[in-house]
């Protein structure tokens, strides 16, 4: 960036995307392209997996 044509850098906060974002329809729609059944398995564990927050407690997602 110091070097380059680049001037800025942008931050995303998605901090809680995923805990916001309906599952069902996510889970539906990555149904639609991919085929992968263990794929998919691992994304819906993923969705459900806690954080580690910074004083060490594991946070889970609302379901």
């Amino acid at each position: 960036m110091q070097f380059g044509k680049y001037c800025c850098l942008v931050e995303a906060y998605i901090k809680g995307f995923f805990n916001n974002i309906d599952h069902g329809w996510l889970t539906r729609m990555l149904k639609l392209r991919i085929d992968d059944k263990s794929l998919l398995v691992l994304i819906n564990k993923w969705l459900k997996a806690g954080v580690l927050d910074t004083d060490g407690q594991i946070i889970y997602p609302a379901t």
